[in-house]
């Protein structure tokens, strides 16, 4: 028989949006992973839990059950906490004695909050700000009495690390024992930064610098050292009580109960052709198909792969709806309205449900409606052979249509200006759908509503191809003749305000990157409401081709879009794909160079850009998922218009040793729930830069971003999704002559008001190209 030990850890989050990659180096720490004697409990509590504040003495209880402590990082300065609102506050002062012998690791916030309240060194501002840059660290000859049990024992003499942060210790007392230090030449008092130490006469250590980050050296080993030769060490001191080990933990949770019905629930029908090898022009041979689909209908959904990619780009998809039998779902978060109603042309809906619900009840609804729908088509193989040759396809229907950026679960609900009573979020539940494979020019028309052959629309597409009366010659219907009335491009000089503001609140360490964004608005002359979405796109998508092009054209919701950017993929094992773009140059600015495009986007600013996003999202992905790899940091791809730094991530549902844990979400689709808002669209850490620019920068001058920002594409009855970033886009909400199309960037101290200025017009410019 095989006995193990409980090894209680708390983890303090501060609402970083790096937490969940030190809990994966926590889970991965030798000692716990390689079959060790020890079961670990790992309690997750935020700093300012009302419900341990509220009750300190049953927290001290409650602390003592544990064999240590680690204290992430986090936005905010160690000065400003309280006994009322700070569990840090209160572990190194109400609890400093309670816990001397209990290991303690703190992590930049939590090593700056030690050596502040504990040791009573001093916190100050950095004269030049690090956020997402990589320095060398350096280990000093300190003696800290025990050589074998120093927590940088197998480290090299020197070592790279990244670093975020505004503020960092000074004046440092007896109390505290520095051990690393890195060099900074514009410190009048000292040329080095403190960048770890060690609490005297205590197990107590912590560093400044991020060991999480993908691009930090000996992260794991930090983690190894402190659970191998400290917490286990301390273990025979800790006197165990079930009893008091009951935390509420306050991380959020997932919805187990969804299942997955067995193949004989749906039926599958489809017909596939060859799409003639003459047809090369993806984007027009998808205008050509688009015109001929509105002429029957001008409300559909189209997902166009309008530019080839590496490992994107290869479908495009046509989502059509039914007339009184499509469902349709949207929701207004201001309000808290949905409905729930049957398609019809012209708009006069049969209202199934509606109601006044919350934001999680919203994403809910939908899970609960896909849960009747969603099938295994590996399983339904030796039933329905469609389902053997669909399986490799993303999409053959389910779910398409937008959420919007304040579906996001950091968005807070209050608002500075009147409520907005336009459609946050809508989707459409599609039995209709048009498949293009672009590589294997493969044109699948599928149907989970009965047989194609009773779809007169597919086979006048059929045969319109076949007598090549649809294909991708340039005929005359790609001018946008919609006359602009007025544009309302942001005001340079409240820009700079915003940018401003965003410099005050970076330097105070609140944030380390905000996205900051603004609204252009198009008044347009009278046009035929019904044609003017379709009119915009068409143009969109020949001058700026885009491998996550979209169009969706309903009753008060309508889109156009050039994103080049992947939010999230995942398939139906729940292997997940991101593909985050920072960092962006003009090809113009180059003279269409990719090398002088490189020398730019190498830069120290383009660089930690697109590393903060890059870390936040594999939290988000460690959050969620066991296992996370990042296939590619910062390559450069090049788009019609720019050049972008691309990454990209990817999280698995089985860990390294192929087991699958039974906590992880049933669907991507709750992955994509608790990953929103974009963290390319927020800044680093999410919770704390969302209600900075929420409440204090962009909320007082713009209306709520809405669809901007937000996140279009799929989640099919196959189990799988994919979603995209809405940027380069326009969109219309109950007034089809009135367009608003969003801009912005990531703003960091290292950022300069003019250049950003600059680079927020080259995009604003790249879709009001059209016009």
């Amino acid at each position: 028989m095989t006995y193990t030990l409980p090894l209680n850890l708390l983890y303090i989050d501060s609402y970083d949006s790096f937490a969940y990659n030190i809990i994966d180096l926590i889970k991965s720490t030798s000692i716990i992973a390689n079959d060790a004697p020890y079961d670990l409990n790992l309690t997750i509590i935020q700093d300012n839990d009302l419900s341990v504040l509220s009750d300190l003495i049953t927290f001290s209880k409650k602390l003592s059950q544990f064999h240590g402590i680690i204290i992430g990082p986090g936005p905010g300065n160690p000065r400003n906490f309280n006994h009322e609102n700070s569990i840090i506050y209160n572990i190194f002062n109400r609890f400093k004695d309670t816990l001397a012998k209990t290991p303690i690791l703190g992590i930049c916030l939590g090593f700056q909050s030690m050596s502040y309240l504990y040791a009573h060194c001093s916190i100050c501002e950095l004269d030049n700000i690090k956020h997402g840059q990589i320095y060398e660290m350096e280990l000093l000859n300190n003696n800290i009495n025990n050589d074998d049990k120093n927590i940088f024992e197998n480290y090299p003499r020197t070592f790279k690390s990244v670093r975020y942060h505004s503020l960092h210790i000074t004046n440092i007392t007896a109390d505290l024992i520095p051990l690393v230090v890195t060099k900074e030449k514009n410190i009048a008092t000292n040329d080095t930064i403190i960048m770890g130490g060690k609490i005297r006469d205590r197990c107590w250590f912590g560093v400044q610098y991020h060991p999480e980050s993908c691009c930090s050296e000996y992260g794991q080993l930090l983690f190894d050292n402190f659970i191998g030769k400290f917490v286990l060490p301390n273990y025979s001191n800790v006197k165990l009580d079930d009893h008091n080990m009951e935390f509420t933990e306050t991380h959020r949770e997932f919805d187990t109960n969804l299942t997955i019905n067995t193949p004989k629930n749906i039926e599958i029908d489809y017909r596939v052709i060859d799409i003639p090898k003459n047809i090369t022009n993806i984007p027009q041979f998808l205008i050509n198909l688009g015109e001929f689909i509105n002429a029957f209908d001008s409300n559909f959904v189209l997902l166009a792969s309008s530019k080839l990619q590496p490992n994107c780009g290869q479908y495009s998809i046509f989502g059509l709806p039914i007339q009184n039998k499509t469902t349709v779902f949207q929701y207004i978060v201001a309000t808290g309205e949905f409905f729930r109603y049957l398609y019809t042309h012209d708009n006069s809906t049969a209202v199934i449900d509606s109601s006044i619900i919350t934001k999680d009840e919203y994403w809910s609804k939908i899970e609960k409606f896909m849960e009747d729908k969603t099938v295994d088509l590996s399983a339904m193989e030796e039933y329905n052979n469609a389902a053997k040759d669909l399986n490799e396809l993303p999409f053959i229907g389910g779910i398409m249509g937008g959420i919007g950026y304040e579906l996001g679960w950091c968005v807070p609900m209050e608002s500075n200006i009147e409520k907005d009573k336009t459609i946050d979020s809508l989707l459409v539940y599609i039995e209709n759908t048009i498949v293009i494979d672009h590589i294997n020019n493969k044109m699948y028309f599928i149907s989970i509503n009965g047989k194609t052959d009773d779809i007169p629309l597919f086979g006048l597409i059929m045969n319109s191809i076949m007598r090549n009366e649809i294909d991708d010659t340039h005929v005359n219907n790609n001018v946008c003749t919609a006359k602009v009335k007025t544009v309302v491009k942001p005001d340079k000089q409240k820009y700079i305000a915003m940018f401003n503001k965003c410099q005050e609140y970076l330097n105070k360490g609140d944030s380390y990157e905000l996205c900051l964004t603004n609204q252009c608005e198009i008044h347009l002359e009278n046009t035929d409401p019904t044609k003017i979405g379709w009119m915009l796109f068409k143009k969109l998508l020949l001058l700026n081709p885009a491998p996550f092009s979209s169009y969706i054209n309903f009753p008060q919701y309508k889109l156009v879009s050039s994103s080049p950017e992947r939010f999230l993929k995942w398939d139906e094992k729940l292997t997940c794909e991101l593909r985050p773009i920072k960092g962006t140059v003009s090809k113009k600015k180059v003279n269409d160079d990719i090398k002088e495009a490189t020398k730019i986007l190498n830069t120290p600013k383009e660089f930690g850009e697109n590393l903060m996003i890059v870390d936040l999202i594999r939290n988000d992905l460690y959050e969620n998922l066991p296992l996370v790899k990042l296939e590619k940091l910062m390559g450069i791809e090049e788009f019609e218009t720019v050049y972008q730094l691309v990454s990209v991530i990817k999280g698995y549902a089985s860990n390294s040793s192929g087991d699958r844990p039974v906590t992880i979400p049933t669907s991507g689709f709750q992955i994509l729930k608790k990953s929103l808002p974009p963290g390319s669209m927020t800044g680093a850490p999410k919770k704390s830069s969302v209600e900075i620019l929420y409440k204090d920068i962009e909320g007082d001058m713009y209306k709520n971003r809405k669809i901007y920002s937000g996140v279009t594409g799929y989640y099919g009855i196959n189990r799988r999704g994919d979603w995209s970033v809405n940027i380069r886009c326009m969109y219309s909400l109950a007034d089809p002559l009135v367009w608003r199309l969003g801009c912005g960037g990531a703003i960091t101290v290292l950022s300069n008001a003019e250049d950003e200025y600059e680079e927020m017009l080259t995009k604003l410019n790249s879709t009001l190209q059209i016009f």
